[in-house]
């Protein structure tokens, strides 16, 4: 099994308006081997805003997809792979209290809990994601006025090896405004 995780700003609204960019990314890569992933965000994109629900896995998968097709290159973003970078992720999760924004970022396992992206779905209703750990997914989704308070403890013991990679990332979360957007990380061990 391989390990990667994902460090990103994601504007949600934003995303969630995205069919049309995914659209043109999935004729552009028509007969490529990246088709069926492209065509599989699209789906899931219209799929969370008639449900009005994002699991685990669909909001790994919507983090991915606004990492490498909505916004590449944007600079809201880092990725990691490996058991080294595993392990470190996992050490840093294991120092957050219940109530700490560490905890938001990093849930341990079999740790659930439903969300409000502050996005309005398909007939008005609240789209919610799903933030935890269960089997080989982690998503951990900090809001906006919880970010500030993340950073600080990023900047603290053991997250020390950490920091000078996800400052960028962080301050990118900082700046970000908009109603809607969180700073996600999206890690698992897929074969």
């Amino acid at each position: 099994m391989v390990w990667r995780g994902l460090l990103r700003v994601v504007d949600f609204p934003r995303l969630l308006e995205a069919q049309p960019a995914v659209a043109t990314a999935l004729e552009r890569a028509a007969g490529s081997a990246e088709a069926r992933t492209i065509r599989e965000g699209f789906a899931l994109l219209g799929k969370v805003r008639m449900t009005g629900r994002a699991g685990l896995v669909d909001v790994h998968d919507l983090a991915w997809l606004d990492h490498t097709v909505v916004g590449p290159g944007d600079g809201n973003g880092l990725t990691w792979d490996g058991e080294d970078a595993r392990r470190g992720w996992a050490d840093l999760a294991d120092r957050g209290r219940p109530d700490h924004p560490v905890r938001e970022l990093l849930p341990r396992r079999g740790d659930s809990e439903w969300v409000d992206l502050g996005v309005a779905g398909v007939g008005g209703s609240r789209i919610r994601a799903e933030r935890g750990a269960a089997g080989p997914y982690v998503v951990g989704l900090v809001p906006h006025d919880r970010i500030r308070a993340l950073g600080t403890t990023l900047g603290l013991g053991g997250a020390r090896r950490f920091t000078p990679e996800i400052g960028p990332v962080m301050y990118a979360a900082e700046r970000a405004t908009a109603p809607g957007t969180f700073l996600v990380f999206a890690g698992s061990s897929l074969e």
